[in-house]
C-alpha cells in the first residue's frame, strides 16, 4: 500500500516538473524572440531623440541639481566638456527645455559642484571643486554666492582637498 502511495506522488512530482520545464522554455524562447525583434514599432523612445535640438542641452554635464532662482522647480547647474565653464539651467513647467542663466568662466578645471545655501541667506550658493592645473596634486575649492539671478565671483578658500567628498557640513 505505501509502496503504491509512493509511486503516485512520484509520478505526480515527475508531471508537475515536466509541466513547469515546458513552461520556462516557452517563456525564454518568448523572451528571445522579444529581445532579437526590436524593429521601430516595438521601441520604448525614439531612436533620433538626441538629436532633437528641443530636448538637448548643448556641451553640458551635469554635476549638482537645486532650486537657482527660488520657483519650486529643480535647475541644473553643469559644466562644459572641457571643464572651465560652469552653466546654471534654469528651467520651467512650461517648456521642456532649459535656459541658460548664468556662467562662469573658471581657470582650471571644475571637478565637482555642491549646490547649498551656504551662508544661510536662503538662496541657493555653489561650491566648486577644482584643479587650476591637471598636475595638480590637490584638489582647489571656492564658493559662488548665489542671489536667485546671478553669481558671484568665486570666493576661494584657503583649504585644499585630497580627494571629491560626496557630502559637507
Amino acid at each position: 500500500m505505501n509502496y503504491a502511495n509512493g509511486i503516485r506522488v512520484f509520478s505526480r512530482i515527475l508531471f508537475i516538473l515536466i509541466v513547469c520545464s515546458l513552461i520556462n522554455c516557452l517563456q525564454a524562447t518568448t523572451a528571445k524572440n522579444l529581445l532579437t525583434d526590436l524593429d521601430d514599432d516595438k521601441r520604448v523612445f525614439d531612436q533620433n531623440f538626441g538629436g532633437n535640438k528641443n530636448f538637448l542641452i548643448d556641451d553640458c554635464i551635469p554635476l549638482a541639481f537645486g532650486d537657482f532662482n527660488a520657483d519650486k522647480i529643480v535647475d541644473i547647474f553643469c559644466r562644459n566638456t572641457q571643464g572651465n565653464q560652469l552653466r546654471v539651467m534654469l528651467n520651467d513647467d512650461r517648456s521642456p527645455t532649459s535656459t541658460e542663466q548664468v556662467q562662469i568662466n573658471i581657470t582650471g578645471t571644475i571637478h565637482d559642484i555642491l549646490a547649498a545655501d551656504f551662508d544661510g541667506d536662503s538662496k541657493l550658493d555653489l561650491f566648486v571643486l577644482f584643479k587650476s592645473k591637471e598636475t595638480d596634486e590637490f584638489y582647489g575649492g571656492g564658493f559662488l554666492w548665489g542671489d536667485r539671478s546671478t553669481l558671484s565671483a568665486l570666493d576661494t578658500i584657503d583649504y585644499y582637498f585630497q580627494s571629491i567628498p560626496t557630502t559637507l557640513e
